[in-house]
């Protein structure tokens, strides 16, 4: 798996990669500190998730949320230390999937990255039974077709 944290606070994104760490040892983490960083390396790594802290200083955050919903329906966390509904309502307009409110806890907040993963899979696992469904009619259909005009 991989997982891209934006965050600008050291010891936050250093607790982040230890909690992935312990709870899927084979996650490959990135870490960078400004928006504008994050948005190249989701588009060059497409990770599985991306947790972005939305505490950093001006709208870097917000413009990466946004940015990364664009090109992406990667699982986006964002973590805050505000509990204000504008906010919140702000980040999930922009695209976000869950919403985490300062001081983080362990638990939790590997549960919600484990829900979204989860998410994730359910829905690219329907969209692959979607187009194998699609290809497979698509070949009855022409089979039947060529039956239908080749001499018997």
């Amino acid at each position: 798996m991989k997982a891209l944290v934006i965050s600008n606070d050291r010891d936050e994104a250093e607790s982040i990669s230890l909690w992935f760490q312990r709870r899927w040892p084979q996650t490959t983490l990135y870490s960078v500190a400004d928006g504008n960083d994050g948005i190249e390396v989701a588009e060059a790594e497409w990770p599985d998730i991306v947790i972005v802290d939305l505490d950093m200083p001006g709208a870097d955050s917000f413009d990466a949320l946004e940015k990364i919903r664009l090109f992406s329906d990667v699982p986006l966390m964002v973590l805050t230390s505000s509990d204000e509904e504008t906010e919140k309502t702000w980040a999930l307009e922009l695209g976000a999937d869950a919403y985490i409110v300062k001081p983080l806890s362990r638990v939790e907040f590997l549960a919600r990255v484990q829900a979204l993963l989860r998410r994730a899979r359910m829905t690219h696992h329907k969209e692959d039974c979607l187009v194998q469904t699609r290809r497979t009619t698509w070949r009855t259909n022409l089979i039947n077709l060529l039956a239908n005009y080749l001499p018997s």
